[in-house]
């Protein structure tokens, strides 16, 4: 099965893609030791990898994850539930929704953008105020 996708961002340190999904459709997903049939929507993320060796063999890595879903996620592992906080995709997901949902512009239309595993620039602090003048019987 072939999930139609654009590009959020891509990873060049590790050769992944954030995908939104661009229609409807079913993917397969792990289910004990067998597999099931998942339906997904248009607007879903899926993290893709890619084949070193090739230009075009892409590999789904995690997802499809919709925004609600994201978000029930989320909340499963502030409120410490053992299955979400053991999920063993739980970091790529969470980590694959932020870029995705928050790379959107407000026409809900991706911002593709190549990313780097760089750590956050502080911002540099502000200066102090200049000390105010003191006068009268307070000066040391």
């Amino acid at each position: 099965m072939s999930i139609k996708a654009t590009t959020i961002a891509q990873l060049a340190k590790s050769n992944r893609t954030i995908t939104l999904t661009t229609e409807p459709g079913t993917v397969m997903v792990p289910s004990g030791a067998d597999e099931r049939p998942a339906a997904y929507d248009a607007g879903e993320v899926v993290i893709c990898g890619h084949d070193a060796a090739s230009t075009t063999t892409t590999t789904t890595i995690a997802g499809p994850l919709s925004r609600a879903d994201a978000v029930a996620l989320a909340t499963a592992v502030l409120e410490g539930q053992p299955r979400a906080v053991t999920h063993p995709q739980l970091h790529l997901l969470l980590a694959g929704a932020v870029i995705a949902f928050t790379d959107l512009n407000p026409g809900g239309k991706p911002a593709v953008q190549e990313r780097t595993a760089e750590p956050p620039v502080s911002p540099s602090p502000e200066p102090s105020p200049p000390d105010t003048e003191r006068t009268g019987d307070d000066q040391s």
